[in-house]
């Protein structure tokens, strides 16, 4: 094929079943896929069969290109989503780019901040309408985490087994975050951040008392004892982790700790922090 008409064109798009609304993209697209191969595989009349076969093949794959890129751009425009949105996506998606990719190519396309906020929860609502979920989800793509949709989804599915379960927000959304981050004792994560914020510990030092406990809790012997002493100094907080370290001894030996297992537990803790101080570690 020489040359792109109108009405090869528009035969073309006719046969994608689009709406002829979205007729000018279409062309526009085609025209620009067909322009760049030209300009790389100039047209020969004098082309032997194999080189026809060859420049027929690249003319299919122009098409074909087109094509995805007009039903990709009219999804997203059905969602409610403008055109600079929709040409970006489309292109990401013809390109073969993932959620993550994709999400941050057209967000790094879009100049205008209010544009991208409004796009990028458009988007989040196209997947799933819960408000918690486009906020996670916003959140995610801004803290550039991968598997966006995936792990969106297991934070909302986390945080709502929490609160049926009879658990606060806090300790519901400490206990997603666990899982979020991986975590194989998110249970023991939750319960000493909502300690903590109770206590009334903001965000950053809730989080890290709940990283020393969860820690701790995995080390099996409570190894970070001077980590977690350097930081922690007040009586409740001993006192948690005395506690978690005595459910660890039952969780482990299933069974109920007995009043004089939990002395000695006590006065070895006690001897520990006595030890430190001696040693200056505290």
């Amino acid at each position: 094929m020489k040359e792109l008409t109108e009405s090869i064109i528009k035969d073309f798009f006719l046969k994608t079943g689009v709406d002829e609304k979205y007729f000018p993209y279409y062309e526009t697209e085609l025209k620009k896929s067909f322009k760049a191969f030209r300009e790389e595989y100039p047209y020969d009349e004098n082309e032997d069969d194999e080189e026809r076969a060859e420049d027929e093949k690249m003319e299919k794959a122009c098409i074909e290109c087109a094509n995805d890129y007009i039903r990709y751009y009219v999804e997203e425009r059905e969602k409610g989503h403008s055109h600079n949105w929709a040409n970006y996506y489309a292109l990401g998606c013809v390109s073969g780019f993932d959620e993550y990719e994709l999400i941050h190519d057209v967000l790094y396309k879009l100049e205008d901040k209010e544009e991208k906020d409004k796009e990028l929860t458009i988007h989040a609502k196209s997947i799933n309408k819960e408000p918690l979920f486009v906020e996670r989800f916003k959140n995610m793509v801004e803290w550039g985490n991968p598997d966006i949709s995936e792990k969106t989804e297991e934070y909302c599915c986390a945080y709502h087994k929490c609160i049926k379960e009879g658990k606060s927000e806090i300790y519901a959304h400490a206990y997603a975050e666990a899982v979020n981050d991986g975590s194989y004792h998110s249970d023991i994560y939750a319960s000493a951040y909502e300690q903590g914020r109770f206590h009334g510990m903001n965000d950053s030092d809730s989080s890290l008392f709940a990283k020393c406990c969860t820690d701790a809790y995995t080390s099996g012997y409570f190894l970070d004892n001077i980590e977690f002493f350097s930081n922690f100094k007040e009586d409740w907080q001993k006192e948690y982790y005395l506690n978690l370290w005595c459910q660890k001894f039952e969780d482990d030996n299933n069974r109920i700790m007995s009043d004089w297992e939990h002395q000695e537990y006590r006065k070895s803790l006690e001897y520990d922090i006595k030890c430190m101080k001696y040693l200056n570690k505290l």
